[in-house]
């Protein structure tokens, strides 16, 4: 697996060796990056600042909402006043000890208090909406500044490139001093619990392959066996011709094979049981895979034979042979246009 750069950065410190076993999260190499670490405290600055013009917005509202109440309570009371002089003022004209012109002027002292009172709460309401909206503008603006912060910050812990998964160490694709750019591989580790085997398989032969197919696989004189994974849906042209890549999964995990090793794998495609098989030799290019010689006491004869198919160094007789029977499995160019020959009693390879 890829390890790579979250951001870019130059490398200050490797954590990490080939061939080291790693844990998820330890750390594969640390970055520097001058940069984040400005867009951090620039970051932490406008958190502050967003805080403080918030703690004004509400101390702003607090205090306008004290005065204005102050201002309603002494509008009220002046109405209150002004209500009782003019209920006064009335009882007095009634006895005659007042003009009409002085009981009109308390009434319109009355309505003037009243107007005031009015006033004074709508601009209470107003006032408590501005400061709701002030208070609120100053919150936004705080959280996206925390936001800010918080990005920057995850920037600088990422400045620690660690290993997604645990594993070993295969490389190493940077050095002390190195520009890690961002989304760069840095490292390789291999998941030494889920290595797999991808095979190249010749196009002309994908078709008998299918997944769950079991297979062996010979890892320098190493045996395992597997299964069939995956077939990929297209093949892709190599040295060899023309590949699709066949992924198999080992049924029990080798303990002491390092990956990217070489392996060969036979995969079995079909399995037919009671059916004679041969070991692939000489004979079969110069008997042109027509005919095999049957061993019979001291002589070997000439019987034509139809082979089938091939699983790895044995090839299938589909008709011609019995089992148990044996053949010659040396060339037989020498003499092949005889239809019988004496043999030494201990030649000749049964067919299984």
């Amino acid at each position: 697996m890829d390890v790579r750069a979250a951001v870019a950065g130059v490398v200050a410190q490797l954590s990490a060796a080939p061939g080291d076993e790693v844990n998820a999260g330890d750390p594969i190499c640390v970055l520097q990056s001058p940069e984040l670490v400005t867009r951090r405290d620039e970051a932490v600055r406008q958190v502050l600042a967003a805080e403080d013009a918030l703690a004004k917005a509400k101390l702003d509202a607090a205090q306008a909402e004290e005065r204005l109440k102050r201002e309603i309570l002494l509008a009220r009371q002046a109405l209150s006043d002004a209500s009782a002089r003019l209920g006064d003022m009335e009882r007095l004209f009634d006895a005659g000890a007042v003009s009409r012109s002085q009981v009109d002027e308390a009434r319109n002292e009355e309505t003037r208090a009243r107007m005031a009172l009015d006033a004074a709460e709508l601009d209470s309401e107003a006032a408590a909406m501005s400061n709701a909206l002030a208070i609120d503008t100053a919150t936004r603006q705080v959280a996206v500044a925390r936001e800010a912060l918080r990005s920057a910050e995850e920037g600088i812990t990422q400045l620690t490139v660690r290993s997604p998964i645990r594993g070993k160490v295969l490389e190493l694709s940077v050095v002390p001093g190195a520009t890690a750019s961002q989304g760069g591989v840095v490292a390789q580790v291999a998941d030494m619990g889920s290595l797999v085997v991808r095979a190249k398989v010749p196009s002309t032969d994908i078709r008998r392959v299918t997944v769950g197919q079991p297979a062996a696989i010979n890892l320098g004189g190493k045996k395992a066996t597997g299964t069939v994974k995956h077939v990929a849906p297209k093949a892709e042209a190599s040295g060899q011709g023309a590949t699709v890549e066949v992924t198999i999964a080992f049924d029990e995990q080798p303990g002491d094979v390092p990956p990217n090793s070489a392996a060969f794998v036979d995969i079995e495609v079909r399995r037919r049981t009671d059916v004679p098989s041969l070991p692939r030799g000489a004979y079969l290019a110069s008997s042109r895979e027509l005919f095999v010689y049957v061993i019979e006491g001291s002589k070997a004869v000439q019987r034509d034979v139809r082979f089938g198919s091939i699983f790895g160094n044995r090839i299938e007789v589909v008709d011609g042979l019995l089992v148990g029977e044996s053949v010659i499995t040396s060339s037989y160019e020498e003499f092949k246009d005889r239809r019988e020959i004496k043999v030494a009693p201990e030649g000749g390879r049964v067919s299984q």
